[in-house]
């Protein structure tokens, strides 16, 4: 899918803009069409309201290119969630030898997360190497009301877009994007009956919070 447009309400500032385009290099012919080989996919947890949740952003880049550079931003309501903080996920923290990536810069705005990555700055053909990778983790605190669907999209903003620069020499292509959705949760008392433990106590039970899905009535424990 083609990311939507997105208004960026504060621009990113001219560093970061810079190292955007270092990190994609000159776009001779624009992007190349979405590559079946890349593709980024944000999580869909579950998330209480008022409560911060992980979302993660996994590149899959089997069949690809050693991946030296990605560009990645997401657009939500904020009338229904907060982004707090991304931070460097698994697999970026075990760049360079675990040192991680040489560039992780994060821009959050309000209903907007851009994110940039540079590997590894002075050897462009080291870094994410063809697999499955868990590039950033956001935390996410939704605060719409329970039941609520928060969407998490794919956008484009002014001056980013979501884009892979893969290959000696680089070139940077457009992945597929899979939108993530969170479900906020909701909990409900409730009365659990347990086997006691030692002599039977007549009629005991005992009272605890219920975990509900918000995408159907059944309680889960």
């Amino acid at each position: 899918m083609r990311a939507r447009p997105c208004p960026l309400r504060t621009a990113p500032s001219g560093p970061f803009v810079l190292a955007l385009v270092a990190l994609l290099g000159v776009w001779l012919g624009g992007i190349t069409p979405a590559d079946a080989q890349y593709s980024f996919t944000l999580s869909s947890p579950t998330i209480i309201p008022g409560t911060a949740g992980d979302v993660t952003l996994e590149l899959d880049s089997t069949g690809g290119q050693v991946v030296n550079g990605l560009s990645i931003a997401f657009c939500y309501d904020e009338q229904l969630a907060l982004v707090d903080a991304i931070d460097p996920g698994a697999g970026t923290t075990a760049l360079n030898g675990g040192s991680g990536a040489d560039f992780f810069n994060v821009e959050l705005t309000t209903g907007t997360a851009v994110v940039a990555i540079i590997p590894v700055l002075t050897t462009p053909s080291i870094g994410y190497a063809p697999g499955i990778h868990e590039v950033f983790i956001a935390s996410v605190t939704p605060i719409g009301n329970p039941g609520t669907l928060v969407d998490l999209t794919f956008c484009s903003t002014p001056s980013v877009d979501n884009v892979v620069s893969a290959g000696q020499p680089a070139t940077s292509v457009a992945p597929t994007l899979n939108d993530g959705t969170i479900t906020t949760a909701r909990t409900q008392g409730g009365n659990l009956t347990l086997a006691p433990v030692g002599p039977p106590i007549p009629g005991e039970t005992l009272a605890v919070p219920v975990l509900l899905d918000a995408s159907s009535a059944v309680e889960t424990i």
